[in-house]
């Protein structure tokens, strides 16, 4: 699970004004990615990436998790902080779906993310809408109550949904990842 990680490149970002690309670029609190095996790492950073050719990622970063397909996103607010972390998380996002357009990677799975706010977690599903002109805009699904932290009702529910996310990444991100990078070959993680 990466934790703290930066949208490189800036091109990633839709905006020319300087401090909104600084609160737009702060790092992700933390994802839940793909392991994949070690031979699959090693095709990956031999595939042909049209963003940053020097630098090949799966995703919107260009640190040590590059080659982590990521396909939870999670952003945690702790108490006594009044930041909504959707801005955050729509940034990242939307980075997310920029990368794959940069890439000719098809933009039709959804992106999972979590916002933690205090003791609260809520999941939203983010999809894209197209537009006649070929541009898209991106939809937040949500929020949707995971649980909290503050009983063990609470955090078994959380957990049950985290279980839940695992099986959707196994049936549904998983074959579309490897479909996108040519990956669907015979072997299983």
């Amino acid at each position: 699970m990466p934790k703290t990680s930066e949208i490189k490149p800036a091109s990633l970002i839709s905006t020319s004004d300087e401090a909104l690309f600084k609160a737009w670029s702060k790092k992700i609190d933390l994802a839940i990615g793909l392991n994949l095996l070690e031979f699959k790492q090693e095709e990956l950073q031999k595939h042909k990436y049209l963003l940053e050719p020097a630098h090949p990622s799966v995703n919107q970063v260009q640190n040590y998790f590059h080659l982590m397909p990521m396909f939870v996103n999670i952003e945690v607010e702790k108490k006594h902080q009044n930041r909504d972390p959707l801005i955050q998380l729509g940034a990242w996002v939307a980075a997310e779906f920029n990368k794959r357009q940069a890439e000719d990677w098809p933009i039709d799975i959804p992106v999972v993310v979590v916002a933690i706010e205090q003791d609260e977690w809520h999941l939203y599903i983010v999809h894209n809408v197209t537009k006649p002109d070929g541009k898209f805009d991106l939809r937040f699904v949500g929020p949707k109550s995971l649980g909290n932290t503050l009983d063990y009702e609470g955090i078994f529910r959380i957990l049950y949904v985290l279980c839940t996310l695992a099986k959707w990444e196994e049936e549904g991100y998983r074959p579309w990842f490897y479909k996108v990078h040519v990956l669907l070959d015979a072997y299983i993680d």
